[in-house]
């Protein structure tokens, strides 16, 4: 969700996205969403409940531009707030809106020939346990997003593959939930991070990895 402090802000915002397609690219990335999707019968009628389930906390981004930072009829650098707050289960906000990151898109080239890229202020390191804290909101947020919401989901599709053959299952041997465990997991990790941006995070991934 983005919202815009001020009409001038919306407007400024506009004109960058028309003038500018990586800058569209740059924050459509950032601010993509999960969407939703329901069974519907072969009629089209509605049969059921969100294949994935809503999101268990909702992000907001507000965008701010300064008069100061325009550049003709381009804004040179567009701020923003980013703000989350914890749904019901209906995906319905509750609770305050908390601020998490700001930070500002800033033009470091010109209007015909734009360099944008997204910019944060250093924050001061945390307490280990605050960090520990926060890191964990994170990761449960993360495996509900891409494994949890998503396991009903995703057994119902073995199932209709075939892939996944119950009859001879007898409920005890830990093969089969082992295997499927695993693929689940491996696929989730897959979500968790952007192809693109998977080959800049796999040092590290791999070095997190051998220390577990």
């Amino acid at each position: 969700m983005i919202e815009f402090s001020d009409s001038f802000s919306q407007a400024a915002v506009a004109e960058a996205i028309c003038a500018h397609p990586a800058f569209t690219k740059l924050i459509s990335q950032q601010l993509m969403l999960p969407s939703f999707a329901y069974a519907h019968d072969v009629e089209g009628r509605l049969i059921g409940g969100p294949l994935v389930a809503p999101n268990p906390v909702l992000h907001k981004t507000t965008l701010f531009v300064s008069p100061r930072d325009m550049r003709e009829h381009l804004p040179r650098e567009i701020n923003f707030a980013r703000f989350r707050c914890t749904c019901n289960a209906v995906g319905q906000p509750v609770g305050e809106w908390q601020r998490v990151i700001v930070g500002a898109y800033v033009n470091h080239g010109s209007n015909d020939a734009p360099d944008w890229s997204s910019q944060t202020p250093t924050a001061p390191p945390m307490v280990p346990e605050a960090a520990i804290t926060r890191l964990r909101a994170h990761i449960e947020e993360f495996i509900a997003l891409a494994l949890t919401h998503k396991l009903d989901a995703q057994l119902a599709s073995l199932m209709r593959s075939g892939v996944l053959n119950l009859n001879n299952w007898d409920g005890a041997n830990l093969v089969l939930p082992r295997t499927v465990t695993t693929a689940l997991l491996e696929a989730a990790a897959e979500r968790v991070i952007w192809h693109s941006h998977r080959r800049r995070y796999q040092r590290a991934i791999n070095r997190l990895k051998q220390s577990l």
